[in-house]
């Protein structure tokens, strides 16, 4: 496997000696597979392999990250970027023998990611970080980018293939998850509720994936300096990206604990209030922020439990039913946030 990198890595330096390269396999994604490339010690990369089955379009997709690094570097963005590197063909990625498309980054180092955030200081700080990501993009024209993955917005269309699982997926499966259905069919009026405000929110550029380990925190230190996995930017509502660090940040328990009482309320309070005071956010904006963490939430549950009927096709699993298991946790981190949301309307 490690000469097939190492190949796979020429296609990015043709000239560099590899004496003393060391490839490492990273983790925490669930869509890619994803390496650190160490050719020496100033020369550290990442090196990943794009799910084609996610991202039918990786042109689209590269072409949003190369025009939003130039838009922030224009702009004078003091955190850490990921450089992406074109590949000897002069393109933005390296199409395998294979089919498999790969890419390159520069490695931003000394840092640490946190699944779970140490204190409460390192949510703020994330969530300010996230305000000002939205804030140097607000002067991006929305229309530049292209949509990298077709209707990953489309809340509507997730309900549809939730209930067309239901049609078609594992009838074992099906017969296992009656009680996660009867609790998305009885609040999916919340969905109802979101679109009925959709078209009056503003589109803004947004990141589309700002989850915990998507902030990376300077080391040993609660400061920012980088967010990354830029691959969904895309025209959007603030919501969305306000609902899906929620969904992250709020989890007191790991993605597919089933165990309940996951929500926590400290940081869920921390987060809103950042965006709350954010200058930038209309009125409309701010007074549904609780409207779009209950709609992310509850939309992520019916994507995991729509993955595991139809057996595991789109987020990748360690084991069979953790599919199922991410779905009870979301499911039970929407009925925390329910609860909240209830008792302060």
């Amino acid at each position: 496997m490690k000469e097939e990198l190492i190949a796979i890595v020429r296609q990015f330096f043709p000239d560099t000696l590899f004496e003393e390269i060391s490839i490492s396999s990273i983790k925490s994604g669930l869509i890619n597979q994803t390496f650190k490339v160490t050719i020496s010690e100033d020369k550290k990369y990442i090196l990943q392999q794009l799910n084609s089955s996610v991202f039918k379009y990786p042109e689209r997709l590269q072409n949003n990250i190369f025009k939003v690094v130039d838009h922030l570097k224009k702009n004078n963005y003091e955190k850490g970027i990921l450089d992406p590197i074109n590949a000897i063909n002069g393109m933005s990625f390296y199409q395998s023998k294979d089919k498999d498309y790969w890419r390159m980054f520069s490695f931003i180092d000394n840092t640490d990611c946190h699944q779970v955030p140490p204190s409460l200081i390192f949510v703020s700080n994330a969530a300010k970080s996230l305000c000002e990501f939205h804030s140097i993009l607000s002067t991006f024209d929305v229309k530049e980018l292209q949509e990298p993955i077709p209707d990953f917005l489309n809340f509507k269309l997730r309900y549809k293939k939730f209930k067309e699982a239901l049609l078609k997926g594992d009838k074992k499966r099906i017969i296992e998850v009656e009680v996660e259905v009867s609790v998305i069919n009885r609040f999916i009026h919340i969905l109802q509720e979101y679109e009925t405000i959709y078209d009056k929110l503003p589109q803004r550029i947004i990141h589309g994936d700002p989850k915990s380990s998507n902030f990376l925190f300077q080391k040993d230190s609660s400061k920012v300096d980088a967010i990354i996995d830029w691959d969904t930017l895309m025209k959007g509502t603030i919501l969305y990206d306000f609902g899906d660090m929620v969904r992250s940040y709020t989890n007191r328990k790991l993605e597919d604990d089933t165990s309940g009482d996951n929500f926590d309320l400290e940081k869920f309070e921390v987060i809103k209030q950042t965006f709350e005071s954010e200058p930038s956010l209309l009125e409309i904006e701010k007074t549904n922020l609780n409207l779009g963490a209950k709609v992310v939430v509850l939309v992520q549950g019916i994507r995991f439990l729509t993955d595991y009927i139809m057996g595991d096709r789109y987020y990748n699993v360690s084991y069979p039913n953790q599919n199922l298991n991410r779905a009870k946790g979301q499911l039970n981190l929407f009925k925390g946030l329910l609860k909240y949301c209830d008792k302060i309307n």
